[in-house]
């Protein structure tokens, strides 16, 4: 049995798994979706971004979502893929960077048939739109998370190794899928 703090904390990492598996998984789908789009390929959409340049920042971004009317998101949420998948320390994304944010990871097949179209003078609008629906899929991903997480943080007697703890339900010492998926389900999860 679980003090009350301890139970908080139980519930808090179980909403952290929980929101991070159907955002990411939704994300995914978002990207497989873009790598369908017939004019997507990954250099013409990187120029668009960055109108022409070599890099893309937070205000490119920002850019590519108010063209599209996603005002709500702002500058300072742009910064999430930015930080995220950005290699460099100049907080922007290169090419590099940006396949790995914008190419889907589940379907390999997809990824080289996207990554293979002939590079584009234009990116068309259903092309545009894609990305911008992608990159909101990822922000939110990364939003969500991060707000969870903090969640988490702020708990009463909150400790990384006591959410190991808590995760580590078999007392391995170590956590791994079998570990979370019964952690969830002991949480009134059912993991597939």
């Amino acid at each position: 049995m679980l003090d009350r703090h301890t139970e908080t904390i139980a519930m808090k990492l179980k909403e952290l798994l929980v929101t991070m598996a159907k955002k990411e998984l939704r994300a995914e789908k978002e990207k497989q979706t873009l790598a369908k789009v017939k004019g997507f390929e990954p250099i013409s959409a990187f120029k668009y971004i960055c109108e022409g340049g070599q890099s893309i920042n937070h205000q490119h971004l920002h850019r590519v979502f108010q063209e599209h009317f996603r005002g709500y998101i702002s500058e300072d949420d742009c910064k999430y893929l930015i930080f995220y998948y950005g290699t460099k320390t100049n907080r922007e994304l290169d090419l590099t960077d940006f396949n790995n944010l914008a190419f889907c990871n589940e379907n390999m097949g997809l990824r080289a048939k996207a990554s293979q179209r002939p590079i584009k003078m234009q990116v068309s609008t259903k092309t545009k739109q894609a990305i911008s629906d992608m990159l909101e899929k990822e922000l939110d991903y990364h939003i969500q998370t991060e707000r969870v997480k903090r969640e988490l943080e702020c708990c009463v007697n909150f400790s990384t190794l006591l959410a190991f703890r808590i995760l580590d339900v078999k007392n391995y010492n170590y956590v791994d899928f079998e570990g979370i998926r019964v952690f969830l389900e002991r949480m009134g999860f059912k993991a597939k």
